[in-house]
């Protein structure tokens, strides 16, 4: 692969209809796709919480499973 080549992950979240409904209401008013609606706020929410200075090599691996 090489350098400028981009490498996505995908992630599976489950929304229920209120949720849903809340989505497309975003979706058309921001005039865009969910797949950037929400990667703005994961990555608005990862940046909130990494804040405090914690880098990814100080995080520990967690045996449970965060997202299936």
């Amino acid at each position: 692969m090489k350098n400028s080549e981009r490498k996505y992950h995908r992630v599976c979240i489950f929304l229920n209809d209120v949720e849903k409904d809340k989505l497309y209401l975003a979706v058309y008013k921001e005039k865009t796709s969910p797949a950037k609606i929400f990667r703005k706020a994961l990555m608005s929410y990862v940046d909130k919480i990494l804040s405090d200075g914690v880098s990814v090599v100080d995080v520990k691996e967690d045996d449970e499973p965060i997202i299936l």
